[in-house]
Protein backbone atom coordinates (compact mmCIF):
# COMPACT_ATOMS: atom_id res chain seq x y z
CA UNK A 1 0.00 0.00 0.00
CA UNK A 2 1.16 3.59 -0.61
CA UNK A 3 3.16 5.06 2.26
CA UNK A 4 2.46 8.72 1.48
CA UNK A 5 -1.04 8.68 2.96
CA UNK A 6 -0.98 7.95 6.73
CA UNK A 7 -4.77 7.42 6.82
CA UNK A 8 -4.46 4.18 4.87
CA UNK A 9 -4.00 1.21 7.21
CA UNK A 10 -1.30 -1.31 6.25
CA UNK A 11 -3.66 -4.24 6.91
CA UNK A 12 -4.08 -7.39 4.81
CA UNK A 13 -7.12 -8.19 2.68
CA UNK A 14 -8.08 -4.58 2.02
CA UNK A 15 -11.19 -3.65 0.05
CA UNK A 16 -11.19 -0.54 -2.12
CA UNK A 17 -14.48 1.27 -2.79
CA UNK A 18 -14.99 3.65 -5.70
CA UNK A 19 -18.21 5.69 -5.90
CA UNK A 20 -19.20 7.49 -9.08
CA UNK A 21 -22.02 8.20 -11.47
CA UNK A 22 -19.79 7.45 -14.49
CA UNK A 23 -21.83 9.75 -16.74
CA UNK A 24 -20.11 8.59 -18.88
CA UNK A 25 -17.26 6.24 -17.94
CA UNK A 26 -13.98 7.85 -19.07
CA UNK A 27 -10.25 7.14 -18.93
CA UNK A 28 -9.89 8.95 -15.61
CA UNK A 29 -12.34 6.53 -14.05
CA UNK A 30 -10.52 3.57 -15.58
CA UNK A 31 -7.15 4.78 -14.25
CA UNK A 32 -8.62 5.09 -10.74
CA UNK A 33 -10.19 1.62 -10.89
CA UNK A 34 -6.98 -0.01 -12.14
CA UNK A 35 -4.92 1.72 -9.47
CA UNK A 36 -7.31 0.47 -6.80
CA UNK A 37 -7.11 -3.06 -8.23
CA UNK A 38 -3.34 -2.92 -8.14
CA UNK A 39 -3.19 -1.74 -4.52
CA UNK A 40 -5.97 -3.84 -2.94
CA UNK A 41 -7.25 -7.38 -2.74
CA UNK A 42 -10.84 -6.52 -3.62
CA UNK A 43 -12.46 -3.59 -5.46
CA UNK A 44 -16.09 -2.56 -5.21
CA UNK A 45 -17.50 -0.03 -7.69
CA UNK A 46 -20.75 1.65 -6.64
CA UNK A 47 -22.52 3.19 -9.63
CA UNK A 48 -24.58 6.12 -8.32
CA UNK A 49 -28.05 7.29 -9.30
CA UNK A 50 -29.03 3.78 -10.38
CA UNK A 51 -32.68 4.54 -9.60
CA UNK A 52 -32.77 7.84 -11.52
CA UNK A 53 -34.45 8.47 -14.86
CA UNK A 54 -32.06 10.05 -17.41
CA UNK A 55 -31.65 13.82 -17.68
CA UNK A 56 -29.01 16.03 -19.28
CA UNK A 57 -26.71 15.66 -16.25
CA UNK A 58 -27.33 11.90 -16.10
CA UNK A 59 -27.78 10.86 -19.73
CA UNK A 60 -27.02 7.14 -19.41
CA UNK A 61 -29.14 4.46 -17.77
CA UNK A 62 -27.73 2.20 -15.08
CA UNK A 63 -27.73 -0.69 -17.60
CA UNK A 64 -25.64 1.34 -20.06
CA UNK A 65 -23.13 2.36 -17.41
CA UNK A 66 -22.74 -1.19 -16.14
CA UNK A 67 -22.20 -2.32 -19.71
CA UNK A 68 -19.52 0.36 -20.25
CA UNK A 69 -17.58 -0.95 -17.26
CA UNK A 70 -17.98 -4.55 -18.38
CA UNK A 71 -16.85 -3.71 -21.93
CA UNK A 72 -13.49 -2.39 -20.73
CA UNK A 73 -12.58 -5.44 -18.67
CA UNK A 74 -13.94 -7.92 -21.22
CA UNK A 75 -11.77 -6.37 -23.96
CA UNK A 76 -8.66 -6.56 -21.79
CA UNK A 77 -9.44 -10.06 -20.54
CA UNK A 78 -9.12 -8.84 -16.96
CA UNK A 79 -11.15 -9.83 -13.93
CA UNK A 80 -14.01 -7.37 -13.52
CA UNK A 81 -14.33 -5.75 -10.06
CA UNK A 82 -17.47 -6.11 -7.99
CA UNK A 83 -19.99 -3.63 -9.41
CA UNK A 84 -23.29 -2.61 -7.80
CA UNK A 85 -25.87 0.08 -8.38
CA UNK A 86 -26.15 2.76 -5.68
CA UNK A 87 -29.54 4.41 -5.20
CA UNK A 88 -30.09 8.13 -4.79
CA UNK A 89 -31.83 8.92 -1.50
CA UNK A 90 -33.87 11.96 -0.39
CA UNK A 91 -31.34 12.93 2.32
CA UNK A 92 -27.58 12.76 2.78
CA UNK A 93 -27.90 10.54 5.86
CA UNK A 94 -30.06 8.01 3.98
CA UNK A 95 -27.54 7.96 1.12
CA UNK A 96 -24.62 7.36 3.48
CA UNK A 97 -26.48 4.45 5.06
CA UNK A 98 -27.07 3.06 1.56
CA UNK A 99 -23.32 3.20 0.84
CA UNK A 100 -22.43 1.53 4.13
CA UNK A 101 -25.02 -1.23 3.58
CA UNK A 102 -23.59 -1.99 0.12
CA UNK A 103 -20.01 -2.09 1.39
CA UNK A 104 -20.92 -4.27 4.39
CA UNK A 105 -22.23 -6.96 2.06
CA UNK A 106 -18.64 -7.38 0.87
CA UNK A 107 -16.58 -6.34 3.91
CA UNK A 108 -18.04 -5.93 7.39
CA UNK A 109 -14.88 -4.50 8.99
CA UNK A 110 -14.67 -0.74 8.17
CA UNK A 111 -10.96 -0.69 9.07
CA UNK A 112 -10.25 -2.87 6.03
CA UNK A 113 -12.11 -0.57 3.64
CA UNK A 114 -10.41 2.25 1.71
CA UNK A 115 -12.54 4.76 -0.17
CA UNK A 116 -10.78 5.91 -3.36
CA UNK A 117 -11.69 9.45 -4.37
CA UNK A 118 -10.59 12.58 -6.18
CA UNK A 119 -9.41 15.78 -4.51
CA UNK A 120 -12.74 17.54 -5.12
CA UNK A 121 -14.68 14.90 -3.16
CA UNK A 122 -12.09 14.18 -0.44
CA UNK A 123 -13.46 16.66 2.11
CA UNK A 124 -17.02 15.35 1.72
CA UNK A 125 -16.02 11.72 2.23
CA UNK A 126 -13.74 12.53 5.17
CA UNK A 127 -16.65 14.36 6.81
CA UNK A 128 -19.40 11.84 6.14
CA UNK A 129 -17.90 8.36 5.84
CA UNK A 130 -16.58 5.88 8.40
CA UNK A 131 -13.85 4.67 6.01
CA UNK A 132 -10.28 5.79 5.42
CA UNK A 133 -9.88 7.68 2.15
CA UNK A 134 -7.22 7.54 -0.52
CA UNK A 135 -6.86 10.34 -3.09
CA UNK A 136 -5.72 9.26 -6.53
CA UNK A 137 -5.29 11.24 -9.74
CA UNK A 138 -8.13 10.70 -12.24
CA UNK A 139 -6.20 12.42 -15.08
CA UNK A 140 -8.09 15.69 -14.67
CA UNK A 141 -10.86 14.64 -17.08
CA UNK A 142 -14.17 16.40 -16.44
CA UNK A 143 -17.42 14.49 -16.98
CA UNK A 144 -19.21 17.87 -17.04
CA UNK A 145 -17.08 18.95 -20.02
CA UNK A 146 -17.65 15.59 -21.70
CA UNK A 147 -21.42 15.99 -21.41
CA UNK A 148 -21.18 19.51 -22.84
CA UNK A 149 -19.29 18.06 -25.79
CA UNK A 150 -21.90 15.33 -26.18
CA UNK A 151 -24.47 18.09 -26.60
CA UNK A 152 -22.54 19.72 -29.42
CA UNK A 153 -19.81 21.87 -27.89
CA UNK A 154 -17.12 20.03 -29.87
CA UNK A 155 -17.15 17.32 -32.59
CA UNK A 156 -16.76 13.78 -31.25
CA UNK A 157 -13.43 13.32 -33.06
CA UNK A 158 -11.88 16.07 -30.89
CA UNK A 159 -12.53 14.41 -27.53
CA UNK A 160 -12.94 10.68 -28.18
CA UNK A 161 -9.43 10.12 -26.75
CA UNK A 162 -10.93 10.61 -23.28
CA UNK A 163 -12.72 7.24 -23.49
CA UNK A 164 -11.53 3.61 -23.41
CA UNK A 165 -11.53 2.07 -26.88
CA UNK A 166 -14.12 -0.50 -25.84
CA UNK A 167 -16.80 2.21 -25.58
CA UNK A 168 -15.92 4.50 -28.49
CA UNK A 169 -18.47 3.01 -30.89
CA UNK A 170 -21.30 3.18 -28.34
CA UNK A 171 -20.56 6.79 -27.37
CA UNK A 172 -20.19 7.91 -30.98
CA UNK A 173 -23.59 6.41 -31.82
CA UNK A 174 -25.10 8.04 -28.73
CA UNK A 175 -23.69 11.46 -29.67
CA UNK A 176 -25.47 11.19 -33.04
CA UNK A 177 -28.76 9.83 -31.68
CA UNK A 178 -32.16 11.50 -31.35
CA UNK A 179 -31.99 10.79 -27.63
CA UNK A 180 -28.80 12.81 -27.28
CA UNK A 181 -30.31 15.64 -29.34
CA UNK A 182 -33.35 15.67 -27.03
CA UNK A 183 -31.08 15.89 -23.97
CA UNK A 184 -29.16 18.74 -25.60
CA UNK A 185 -32.45 20.61 -26.05
CA UNK A 186 -33.38 19.83 -22.44
CA UNK A 187 -30.03 21.21 -21.28
CA UNK A 188 -30.41 24.45 -23.25
CA UNK A 189 -34.02 25.00 -22.18
CA UNK A 190 -33.41 24.31 -18.48
CA UNK A 191 -30.18 26.27 -18.10
CA UNK A 192 -31.35 29.28 -20.09
CA UNK A 193 -34.64 29.33 -18.16
CA UNK A 194 -32.76 29.15 -14.87
CA UNK A 195 -30.40 31.97 -15.82
CA UNK A 196 -33.29 34.22 -16.87
CA UNK A 197 -35.32 33.46 -13.75
CA UNK A 198 -32.41 34.19 -11.42
CA UNK A 199 -31.59 37.44 -13.21
CA UNK A 200 -35.21 38.64 -12.91
CA UNK A 201 -35.69 37.66 -9.27
CA UNK A 202 -35.21 40.25 -6.54
CA UNK A 203 -33.05 37.94 -4.37
CA UNK A 204 -31.75 35.75 -7.23
CA UNK A 205 -33.53 32.83 -5.57
CA UNK A 206 -36.63 31.95 -7.62
CA UNK A 207 -38.71 29.01 -6.35
CA UNK A 208 -41.71 27.87 -8.37
CA UNK A 209 -44.55 25.82 -6.80
CA UNK A 210 -45.62 22.64 -8.58
CA UNK A 211 -48.58 20.46 -7.54
CA UNK A 212 -49.24 16.78 -8.25
CA UNK A 213 -52.12 14.36 -7.75
CA UNK A 214 -51.18 10.74 -7.11
CA UNK A 215 -54.30 8.73 -7.98
CA UNK A 216 -54.71 5.13 -6.81
CA UNK A 217 -57.31 2.61 -7.94
CA UNK A 218 -57.04 -0.75 -6.24
CA UNK A 219 -53.40 -1.82 -6.56
CA UNK A 220 -52.59 0.56 -9.43
CA UNK A 221 -51.41 4.16 -9.73
CA UNK A 222 -52.24 6.51 -12.61
CA UNK A 223 -49.18 7.73 -14.53
CA UNK A 224 -48.67 9.79 -17.66
CA UNK A 225 -45.85 9.87 -20.19
CA UNK A 226 -44.40 13.39 -20.39
CA UNK A 227 -44.66 15.47 -23.56
CA UNK A 228 -42.30 18.28 -22.61
CA UNK A 229 -38.65 19.14 -23.21
CA UNK A 230 -37.59 18.06 -19.75
CA UNK A 231 -38.06 14.33 -19.19
CA UNK A 232 -39.67 13.76 -22.58
CA UNK A 233 -41.27 10.31 -22.75
CA UNK A 234 -40.70 9.49 -19.09
CA UNK A 235 -43.45 8.20 -16.81
CA UNK A 236 -44.59 10.77 -14.26
CA UNK A 237 -47.31 11.75 -11.82
CA UNK A 238 -49.90 14.12 -13.30
CA UNK A 239 -49.22 17.68 -12.19
CA UNK A 240 -47.72 21.05 -13.01
CA UNK A 241 -47.21 24.65 -11.94
CA UNK A 242 -49.67 26.35 -9.62
CA UNK A 243 -51.48 29.45 -10.89
CA UNK A 244 -51.49 32.64 -8.83
CA UNK A 245 -55.22 32.54 -8.00
CA UNK A 246 -55.60 28.96 -6.75
CA UNK A 247 -54.68 26.82 -3.78
CA UNK A 248 -52.19 23.98 -4.08
CA UNK A 249 -55.02 21.43 -3.82
CA UNK A 250 -56.97 23.20 -6.57
CA UNK A 251 -53.83 23.24 -8.73
CA UNK A 252 -53.25 19.51 -8.30
CA UNK A 253 -56.86 18.69 -9.20
CA UNK A 254 -56.82 21.10 -12.16
CA UNK A 255 -53.58 19.71 -13.57
CA UNK A 256 -54.89 16.16 -13.24
CA UNK A 257 -58.04 17.09 -15.15
CA UNK A 258 -56.13 18.97 -17.86
CA UNK A 259 -53.75 16.07 -18.47
CA UNK A 260 -56.04 13.06 -18.08
CA UNK A 261 -59.63 14.32 -18.18
CA UNK A 262 -60.16 12.86 -14.69
CA UNK A 263 -62.15 15.27 -12.50
CA UNK A 264 -61.79 14.33 -8.85
CA UNK A 265 -64.72 16.58 -7.93
CA UNK A 266 -67.10 14.26 -9.80
CA UNK A 267 -65.87 10.77 -8.75
CA UNK A 268 -65.89 8.92 -5.46
CA UNK A 269 -62.47 9.36 -3.89
CA UNK A 270 -60.69 10.00 -0.60
CA UNK A 271 -57.72 12.29 -0.02
CA UNK A 272 -55.27 10.17 1.96
CA UNK A 273 -52.20 12.35 2.40
CA UNK A 274 -50.48 15.60 1.51
CA UNK A 275 -46.73 16.30 1.54
CA UNK A 276 -44.24 18.97 0.51
CA UNK A 277 -41.11 17.92 -1.36
CA UNK A 278 -38.11 20.21 -1.86
CA UNK A 279 -36.67 19.85 -5.36
CA UNK A 280 -32.98 20.76 -5.35
CA UNK A 281 -31.54 18.99 -8.40
CA UNK A 282 -30.06 22.26 -9.74
CA UNK A 283 -31.01 21.31 -13.31
CA UNK A 284 -33.33 24.26 -13.80
CA UNK A 285 -35.32 26.75 -11.72
CA UNK A 286 -35.83 25.35 -8.24
CA UNK A 287 -39.33 24.07 -7.56
CA UNK A 288 -41.28 23.25 -4.43
CA UNK A 289 -43.60 20.27 -4.84
CA UNK A 290 -46.93 20.16 -3.02
CA UNK A 291 -48.35 16.69 -3.58
CA UNK A 292 -51.62 14.92 -2.80
CA UNK A 293 -52.59 11.24 -2.59
CA UNK A 294 -56.10 10.21 -3.68
CA UNK A 295 -57.80 6.82 -3.45
CA UNK A 296 -60.59 6.09 -5.94
CA UNK A 297 -63.46 3.78 -5.12
CA UNK A 298 -62.11 0.34 -6.09
CA UNK A 299 -65.59 -1.22 -6.13
CA UNK A 300 -66.30 0.51 -9.46
CA UNK A 301 -64.35 0.26 -12.71
CA UNK A 302 -61.37 2.48 -13.39
CA UNK A 303 -62.56 5.89 -14.67
CA UNK A 304 -62.28 6.86 -18.31
CA UNK A 305 -59.04 8.69 -19.10
CA UNK A 306 -58.74 11.16 -21.97
CA UNK A 307 -55.17 12.32 -22.55
CA UNK A 308 -54.45 15.86 -23.76
CA UNK A 309 -51.72 15.16 -26.34
CA UNK A 310 -50.26 18.65 -25.89
CA UNK A 311 -49.56 17.79 -22.24
CA UNK A 312 -48.90 14.02 -22.25
CA UNK A 313 -48.11 11.35 -24.81
CA UNK A 314 -50.17 8.61 -23.17
CA UNK A 315 -51.32 7.24 -19.80
CA UNK A 316 -50.93 3.96 -17.96
CA UNK A 317 -52.05 2.29 -14.75
CA UNK A 318 -48.99 0.73 -13.13
CA UNK A 319 -48.76 -1.46 -10.01
CA UNK A 320 -48.20 0.86 -7.07
CA UNK A 321 -45.90 -1.76 -5.54
CA UNK A 322 -43.50 -1.43 -8.50
CA UNK A 323 -43.36 2.35 -8.10
CA UNK A 324 -42.75 2.12 -4.35
CA UNK A 325 -39.99 -0.44 -4.87
CA UNK A 326 -38.51 1.54 -7.80
CA UNK A 327 -38.97 -1.30 -10.27
CA UNK A 328 -40.83 1.32 -12.30
CA UNK A 329 -38.62 4.42 -12.53
CA UNK A 330 -40.41 7.75 -12.77
CA UNK A 331 -39.38 11.23 -13.87
CA UNK A 332 -37.02 13.17 -11.58
CA UNK A 333 -38.09 12.61 -7.92
CA UNK A 334 -41.60 11.23 -8.52
CA UNK A 335 -40.76 7.83 -7.02
CA UNK A 336 -39.79 9.66 -3.83
CA UNK A 337 -43.03 11.67 -3.95
CA UNK A 338 -45.12 8.49 -4.05
CA UNK A 339 -43.00 6.85 -1.35
CA UNK A 340 -43.32 9.89 0.91
CA UNK A 341 -47.09 10.15 0.48
CA UNK A 342 -47.58 6.45 1.21
CA UNK A 343 -45.34 6.67 4.25
CA UNK A 344 -47.45 9.51 5.63
CA UNK A 345 -50.67 7.63 4.86
CA UNK A 346 -49.42 4.42 6.46
CA UNK A 347 -48.58 6.27 9.68
CA UNK A 348 -52.03 7.91 9.86
CA UNK A 349 -55.21 6.76 11.64
CA UNK A 350 -56.86 6.31 8.22
CA UNK A 351 -54.44 3.50 7.38
CA UNK A 352 -54.92 1.82 10.78
CA UNK A 353 -58.70 1.96 10.32
CA UNK A 354 -58.51 0.49 6.81
CA UNK A 355 -56.29 -2.38 8.03
CA UNK A 356 -58.74 -3.07 10.88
Amino acid sequence: MPEDNPRIPMSPLTTAVIIGRFQPLHNGHIALIKQAMKENDTVLILVGSCNKAPDFNNPFTIEERLQMIENVFDEEGANIPFVRGLKDKPTEDEWIREVIANVARLEEDPSKVILYTSEKDEEFYNRTMIYNTCVRDSKGISATDIRANLYGALPFTMWKQEFPLANISFLKDFANSNRCHALAEESTTCLEGKTTAIANHKWANPIEPVCHAVVIHGADVLLVKRNSTRGYGQLAIPGGFMECDETTREAAIRELKEETGLDLTTVSCVELAQAVEENTDDLSVRTLGINYLYLLDHTVDKPEITIDKTECLEYTWEPIKDVLEEKTILFYNHNVVVQRLFSIYQSSPKFTESKG
